[in-house]
């Protein structure tokens, strides 16, 4: 008698818990029946064979292709999802690449202004206020702004390539 019900079992395809969930019993209750211990109501014993039946016939295949189905809709939508942040993102930095960019060059131009100043004989030399304006300059541009834009750039590579393999992958998922 152990034989017939766990090899039930396993055509089932469950373990003793799961099984004894479905029966609504105990697992231990359905060891002893597996060992032979105790005997199983005819319900139960109708019940382990029609799921047997069920494993067996394959009627479980449109039910796995609706799971698969609606995985595949999920994993679209989070691609689709991933793939609007990422635009989003690749925007977001490309205007503060922009901005950064663009106060650079109004710092070299106010460091290279100052410089001037200093230098020209032409210029009422008001030493005080041509020195800060080149101090806020120095301050303000230089190694800051370059390791900013630089890091700025490799973010933008880096949504970039993610960019493409999310198209990839989307082209993919659609033609599957």
């Amino acid at each position: 008698m152990m034989k017939t019900h766990q090899g039930m079992r396993t055509a089932i395809g469950l373990k003793q818990k799961g099984l004894a969930t479905l029966l609504g019993i105990s697992r231990q209750r359905l060891s002893m029946f597996e060992a032979g211990k105790r005997d199983l109501p005819v319900h139960l014993l109708r019940m382990i064979a029609s799921l047997a039946d069920y494993m067996q016939q394959g009627k479980r295949t449109n039910e796995d292709s609706g799971r698969l189905r609606l995985e595949q809709k999920k994993e679209q939508h989070f691609l689709e999802s991933r793939f609007r942040e990422n635009e989003f993102q690749r925007l977001r930095t490309a205007k503060l690449i922009k901005r950064l960019a663009e106060r650079q060059k109004q710092d070299n131009l106010l460091q290279e202004l100052g410089q001037f100043l200093m230098a020209s004989d032409t210029a009422q030399k008001d030493n005080a206020v041509i020195a800060s304006i080149r101090d806020k300059a120095e301050k303000s541009s230089g190694s800051m702004h370059f390791d900013e834009l630089l890091e700025l750039r490799y973010k933008m590579e880096l949504l970039e390539t993610e960019r493409k393999l999310l198209q990839a992958k989307l082209k993919q998922e659609k033609s599957s």
